[in-house]
C-alpha cells in the first residue's frame, strides 16, 4: 500500500487583488511507498513548500484527495487532521525550532507529552532519551540549544521528530542553516535512519544534498516536472569522510 497517495491535488489562493488566482499547486498526483527517501526540489514559488505543508497535514488541498497510509485526509476534521499530524508525521525544519530554555531531553519529549496516551513521565523521559540515543546524543541530554552547535540542534531536532514512532518524517531544507560538515552529518544520519526503515521525503534547493536520496521529485509552476529513481545516490558517510581528509591541516 501506498504511504502518500495524491490524486489530482489542488492548491489555489486568491491574492485579494482584482480577483487574480494563485495556482501553488495544478493537479499533482504523486505516490510514496513505505521506505522511500525522496528529495522534492524546485525553485522559490513552485510550489514545494505548498506541497509539503499538505504533506504534513499542515494545509488542506483546494480540490483533489490526500491518502495518508490510506486514510483520506481530506475528509477529516480539524481534531482528527491534528491527531494524524501527531501520530503519523515527524517534523524536521530548516531553523530547528527548538525551544531555547529547555534541555535536548525535554525538547524530544514535547511530542509525548502532547500526545501522553496513559504514558508514565518516566517511559515519556525513556522513549526520549533513546531517541537522543539513536542521533548520537547520549551525553548532550542535558544541554541547552545555545550549549550546542547548529548540527547537534538539528540532531535533536530529529530525535524529536522520531520520539513518536511516525510513519512518515518530512524534512523541510534540513541543512538550510548549516556548514558543509555538518550538512554532510546530518544527511548520513539521514541515510542511516532510511536504511532502518523510515520513509524521509526532503525539501531542498540543493543538488549536493538530493543526490543522498533516492529519488527525486522536481516542481515547477504548482506541477510536477520530473520524477524518477537517483541513479546510484551518493553516500555522505564515504563523502563526510573525504572531505574531513581534505580539510584536516
Amino acid at each position: 500500500m501506498n504511504l502518500v497517495l495524491m490524486e489530482n491535488l489542488q492548491r489555489y489562493y486568491g491574492t485579494g487583488n482584482g480577483g487574480v488566482t494563485v495556482k501553488a499547486l495544478d493537479g499533482i498526483d504523486l505516490k510514496i511507498l513505505p521506505g522511500e527517501f525522496v528529495a522534492i526540489m524546485g525553485a522559490s514559488g513552485s510550489g514545494k513548500t505548498t506541497l509539503m505543508n499538505i504533506m504534513g497535514c499542515l494545509d488542506l488541498p483546494t480540490n483533489g484527495k490526500y491518502f495518508l497510509e490510506g486514510i483520506d485526509v481530506t475528509t477529516l476534521n480539524p481534531d482528527q487532521i491534528a491527531e494524524i499530524r501527531n501520530l503519523k508525521i515527524g517534523f524536521v525544519f530548516q531553523s530547528f525550532n527548538l525551544l531555547p530554555r529547555t534541555t535536548a531531553l525535554e525538547n524530544v519529549e514535547l511530542p509525548l507529552l502532547y500526545r501522553r496516551n496513559g504514558q508514565s513521565t518516566r517511559a515519556i523521559r525513556d522513549h526520549a532519551k533513546e531517541a537522543l540515543s539513536r542521533v548520537g546524543l547520549e551525553d548532550r541530554m542535558d544541554h541547552v540549544p545555545s550549549q550546542l552547535s547548529g548540527g547537534q540542534q538539528q540532531r535533536v531536532a530529529i530525535a524529536r521528530a522520531l520520539v513518536n514512532r511516525p510513519s512518515l518524517i518530512l524534512a523541510d531544507e534540513p541543512t538550510g542553516n548549516l556548514d558543509t560538515e555538518m550538512s554532510l552529518e546530518i544527511m548520513t544520519l539521514f541515510q542511516e535512519l532510511h536504511g532502518s526503515g523510515i520513509t524521509i521525503v526532503m525539501v531542498t534547493h540543493e543538488p549536493d544534498i538530493a543526490r543522498f536520496a533516492e529519488r527525486k521529485v522536481v516542481v515547477r509552476d504548482g506541477k510536477i516536472l520530473q520524477d524518477g529513481p537517483i541513479p546510484n545516490p551518493a553516500r555522505a558517510e564515504e563523502v563526510l569522510k573525504r572531505f574531513r581528509e581534505e580539510h584536516t591541516l
